[in-house]
């Protein structure tokens, strides 16, 4: 497997831009899509996790839904999201959290 799988790569930036406040933060560099598969996959060890190499993008199902992301950070981030939707509130049984809909069982 040869050629450039990493979408995401860039300058740093200006720092001092950076250090503002709600700046986003500056890009990471590129890494092995090989290398940033394993750390998503410590992130999250349930979720079948991979790259496309026909599409170039970033892979995840989480449930019953198909996540699609540009980078593997962006990926990491829909994953959080997700999680912290499914996960049921206080205080009440994950019979009792409801669905996607937000309807209860």
């Amino acid at each position: 497997m040869s050629g450039h799988h990493g979408r995401h790569c860039g300058s740093a930036g200006n720092e001092a831009e950076s250090a503002v406040a709600g700046a986003p933060p500056p890009p990471l560099p590129a890494i092995a899509p090989e290398v940033a598969l394993a750390l998503l996959e410590q992130r999250f060890p349930a979720v079948p996790l991979w790259f496309g190499q026909a599409t170039g993008h970033w892979w995840a199902l989480a449930g019953d839904r198909l996540i699609e992301a540009h980078t593997p950070e962006h990926l990491g981030r829909e994953l959080e999201r997700f999680r912290t939707r499914t996960v049921p509130s206080a205080g009440r049984s994950p019979d009792q959290a409801g669905d996607s809909t937000g309807r209860t069982r």
